[in-house]
């Protein structure tokens, strides 16, 4: 190998080092795995899922706004923790917060970035010239790395901030000030990135609304949702006699697990309960914010419901109606099957009138089922 060929060689190495996560990652960053034992830091099925979709947004927005909504233990927090280490180490006048809910969280995720710091190898390494508990200077860069601990409305304020990763923002005090604070920090400046990363919390005031708005295409944010199947180790032998509960039957069909998988599950739910289990470890959007008592209908239900196929041509005729007693437009709308041929809006019509309009709709098209929303 000439000089020439080795100086070009090394160029374009540490060129895709800079440029190329999940390269800089396999090469450069040590993880604690699960067993205890220090390891490459190679991407599991849930991190190459949430890498393949933040950089399809990077491509097309010019930065991250990304909602998380996981279950427990998924590597969502190592993969953001190298990321914005990579960036914060590889690009000049940057800044880096990690907000989490609990002072003994925000040291874990701080440690997860320490551990990366102290084991990257030296010919990449940046040195810092201020390293303690919460926070690390790279002076050279002039770019930094951060943490703080969600409870006071002054976290985060004072400042801007390139990289932002809340993490378990569902359990932030509702006195946290976050969204007037710390995320008005982050500029939308091209290259710059959010992440609002939980486990679910039942409806709380944060998390909730925005994975809802971010389902309906509302806003910069996307919503990325891993179910726990997607654990390589979430499962557990199943015993020669296993027998699939009717439940269990369903949840194979609707989410393709085998009995492993499902004897782990069965194992934890007697852990946790079954409304606990959902909140922990849920297999969809829907069942992560199902708690006691908000659910009317079953996760479950609704999944097999979207994955059934179905004629809509030869299904009954359902009608839908809200009378909107408030006095506002009242909306009705014919459906067959997963098809809506016909919507209607009707505005400033009293009581009787609109059971004059719903009764000769009924007279008039015959409908199977007519449903009547009433708060």
């Amino acid at each position: 190998m000439t000089k020439a060929f080795e100086s070009e060689y090394k160029r374009k190495y540490i060129k895709r080092l800079a440029e190329d996560y999940p390269f800089y990652a396999r090469w450069a960053l040590k993880i604690r795995a699960k067993s205890g034992d220090m390891v490459s830091f190679v991407f599991n099925r849930a991190q190459e899922y949430l890498h393949q979709q933040v950089e399809k947004q990077l491509m097309e927005l010019g930065r991250v706004r990304c909602i998380i909504s996981k279950g427990r233990q998924e590597g969502m927090s190592t993969y953001i923790a190298g990321r914005f280490y990579h960036w914060t180490t590889h690009l000049s006048g940057k800044a880096t917060f990690i907000l989490s809910h609990q002072a003994d969280t925000t040291e874990k995720l701080f440690g997860i970035v320490e551990r990366m710091h102290r084991n990257v190898p030296d010919p990449v390494k940046m040195d810092t010239d201020v390293a303690n508990r919460r926070r690390m200077v790279f002076s050279t860069l002039g770019s930094e790395y951060f943490v703080g601990t969600a409870g006071s409305e002054e976290v985060g304020r004072g400042g801007t901030v390139q990289f932002l990763h809340a993490s378990e923002c569902a359990f932030y005090p509702t006195n946290s000030g976050f969204s007037k604070g710390l995320l008005q920090s982050v500029p939308d400046s091209p290259g710059t990135e959010v992440f609002l990363e939980s486990t679910a919390n039942g409806m709380d005031p944060l998390f909730y609304p925005k994975c809802m708005d971010a389902l309906q295409g509302k806003g910069d944010y996307i919503l990325i949702f891993i179910p726990w199947f997607w654990q390589a180790e979430y499962r557990r032998l199943a015993p020669a006699d296993f027998v699939k509960t009717d439940e269990e039957t369903k949840l194979a069909e609707v989410y393709g697990l085998d009995n492993d998988q499902l004897y782990w599950r069965r194992n934890k739910i007697y852990e946790l309960t079954e409304v606990g289990f959902m909140q922990e470890y849920p297999n969809s959007v829907e069942e992560a914010f199902t708690v006691s008592g908000e659910s009317l209908i079953p996760a479950i239900h609704v999944m097999t419901a979207r994955k059934a196929k179905i004629n809509s041509e030869n299904s009954p005729l359902v009608i839908g109606a809200d009378p909107n007693e408030a006095g506002g437009p009242i909306g009705i709308v014919w459906r067959r099957g997963r098809t809506v041929e016909r919507r209607m809006l009707f505005e400033g019509k009293k009581p009787m009138e609109v059971v004059s309009i719903l009764a000769n709709i009924i007279t008039n098209d015959s409908p199977a089922k007519m449903f009547l929303d009433n708060g």
